[in-house]
């Protein structure tokens, strides 16, 4: 199975409670052996980083919330973020038609379309409870979260195969579709520890930034990796049309890669990735991507010096450190290949 848990940071403030997240997000699905309630389940057994879930309960840390409150309140809403997570992931993967989640079948490569959209669904109708149960003003927050990231899909989908889409748009596309989940995790941590004003919004900001630069990561590894340090087939956003900055980058460049890259993808060709990695790289694409992405990690890091310092503070800290390590190394495991 596809494990991620090595290379990320020890969320040791809060890693007792992700425990029993983990421990509940499985349990939000009654067991059954029918194959819907099967393919509910199925994603929630197979637990992630849980890192929007570690983002919300590190949140709580800035504020007071009384140890009694804390199961019943913290613990329940990173349960829904994790749930709304789960959800997007059954969503996303069949509109990729992707094949592998996790370094396992994906859920529609197992039960097909029609079965992972409403466990999809289903598991989205879980999380809405849990945000409900809150009261007002989270089922609020959330729903403007859910309408936001939808609306960031679509516009996706909008300039998919779009040659002409600006690095700009992207961006935007990035903060609406991933990092609103990010900030919406921080952003119910503060308020259920009735963390104050000023902190609370140097919190939102650093999930934002810390979830743009989370995709940004992603959409390069998705045209540098392989399947086995990834969990899944490389090069799926650019076969689905999606581009990702670095191509984006290589298209605006008046140059012969830009060029080659142009007639490729416009006459539906298949790129080989081998290929696509040697253009992107001459182009200076790819030290682009990794500038933007430093440029967001550091932005994330800026927005944490209002805080406290303390454990919790330093374990946000460690995350923006990591992913930066992260993609350093990655894209130098790429260079020895080539």
């Amino acid at each position: 199975m596809h494990n991620t848990s090595s290379s990320w940071p020890d969320f040791a403030p809060v890693a007792m409670q992700l425990k029993r997240v983990t421990k509940l997000v499985a349990a939000s699905v009654p067991p059954d052996t029918t194959p819907a309630p099967a393919a509910c389940r199925y994603l929630a057994d197979v637990p992630g980083k849980a890192l929007r879930a570690a983002l919300l309960l590190l949140s709580t840390r800035f504020g007071a919330l009384p140890a009694e409150r804390y199961e019943c309140e913290a613990i329940s809403l990173a349960v829904a973020v994790e749930l709304l997570h789960t959800a997007t992931l059954y969503h996303d993967d069949v509109i990729d038609n992707a094949s592998l989640r996790r370094g396992l079948p994906s859920a529609n490569a197992r039960w097909g379309n029609r079965v992972s959209t409403y466990a999809g669904d289903y598991v989205l109708s879980r999380a809405a409870e849990r945000f409900a149960e809150a009261g007002d003003y989270v089922n609020q927050l959330a729903s403007k979260a859910i309408s936001r990231l939808s609306a960031g899909e679509m516009k996706e989908m909008e300039v998919m195969n779009d040659l002409e889409v600006t690095v700009s748009r992207r961006l935007r596309i990035v903060a609406a579709k991933t990092a609103t989940l990010f900030e919406l995790s921080c952003l119910l941590g503060a308020w259920v520890s009735n963390v104050d004003a000023r902190n609370a919004r140097a919190i939102a900001r650093f999930g934002r930034r810390i979830g743009v630069a989370f995709q940004l990561i992603d959409d390069l590894q998705d045209l540098l990796g392989d399947r086995l340090t990834l969990g899944k087939e490389p090069g799926i956003d650019l076969r689905q049309g999606v581009f990702s900055i670095a191509i984006i980058h290589c298209l605006s460049q008046n140059s012969k890669e830009s060029i080659w890259l142009k007639r490729g993808l416009g006459s539906h060709t298949k790129l080989e990735l081998g290929q696509l990695r040697g253009l992107l790289q001459r182009s200076g694409s790819v030290d682009f991507a990794l500038h933007m992405i430093d440029k967001c990690l550091c932005s994330a890091e800026s927005a944490l010096e209002v805080l406290d310092p303390g454990a919790p503070r330093k374990t946000l800290f460690e995350l923006a450190w990591t992913l930066r390590a992260r993609t350093k190394g990655f894209v130098e495991t790429v260079d020895d290949v080539a």
